[in-house]
């Protein structure tokens, strides 16, 4: 991908000081991100069964979620990890030892660092969103994925936080796709194994307990929202009047889709 393809700079930055105003208060409040990696792990293994691989890359890896469950039930002989926050490496490093493979930490935007080459596995949860040129990115994946090798992937889709879109505006500007938009973004040569957009409901006893899990879990580390008191004050009474459930609790809808491919030439 050209540097004008990639994440803009300013963006980035946003991103990484999001992520980085605390790692544990993101362990703490990135709950469905956590269930999204356990799932995509879970689809996938029930893809492929007991399969080892030479070597796997996982960007956007953040503190390990999915590196977690990856390291757990898969057999790897050299793992590299990426992330655009470089401060994640000492997040992951517990996931590895000397029983489960190798590894490495590339730290940088996805888009632009020299990738590993000839990979088994290239994975991520809930990361791909934040890129700007999906297509572009996916034609790179492919690209280093060797002939049978697997792309598993997570990310979200247009139902993303409706909430929020019926007031106008987002927590962040991503990339958002449905599942057929997904089977079309797929190079030559990426098969479909498994494609699935599906619905998550995060709750929270207010509304400023929702607008604090974003802050925590770095969802809104693109946007540019700028509160007021009295804006505040009026979004909270507007949305809890129109999103509050049967429960009783402030309802958020999560959007995670899901896509799983495997390369089948050269």
């Amino acid at each position: 991908m050209s540097a004008a393809q990639q994440t803009h700079p300013d963006t980035q930055s946003r991103i990484q000081q999001s992520f980085c105003r605390g790692f544990q208060s993101y362990n703490d409040n990135a709950h469905v991100q956590a269930r999204i990696a356990t799932d995509l792990a879970a689809k996938f293994k029930s893809l492929v069964g007991e399969t080892r691989f030479r070597r796997a890359f996982e960007f956007g890896c953040g503190t390990g979620f999915l590196t977690r469950e990856l390291t757990r039930q898969f057999s790897v002989e050299h793992w590299t990890l990426n992330d655009l926050v470089a401060e994640c490496e000492p997040h992951v490093a517990p996931y590895f030892n000397t029983s489960n493979g190798a590894w490495t930490f590339l730290p940088g935007a996805v888009e632009t660092v020299d990738l590993p080459q000839n990979c088994d596995l290239i994975a991520s949860a809930s990361a791909i969103q934040w890129v700007s040129d999906t297509p572009a990115l996916l034609n790179r994946l492919s690209e280093h994925l060797a002939p049978g090798g697997w792309l598993v992937l997570s990310s979200f889709g247009p139902g993303q936080f409706y909430e929020l879109q019926d007031f106008g505006s987002d927590p962040a500007q991503m990339s958002y796709f449905n599942a057929d938009t997904w089977r079309d973004m797929l190079p030559e040569g990426l098969e479909p194994r498994h494609i699935a957009l599906t619905r998550q409901s995060a709750r929270f006893a207010t509304v400023r307990d929702m607008l604090v899990h974003l802050r925590n879990t770095g969802v809104n580390g693109n946007s540019q929202q700028n509160w007021t008191r009295s804006t505040l004050t009026a979004f909270e009474a507007e949305y809890a009047r129109r999103f509050t459930g049967p429960d009783q609790k402030i309802h958020l809808t999560y959007a995670p889709v899901y896509i799983i491919a495997q390369k089948t030439t050269s």
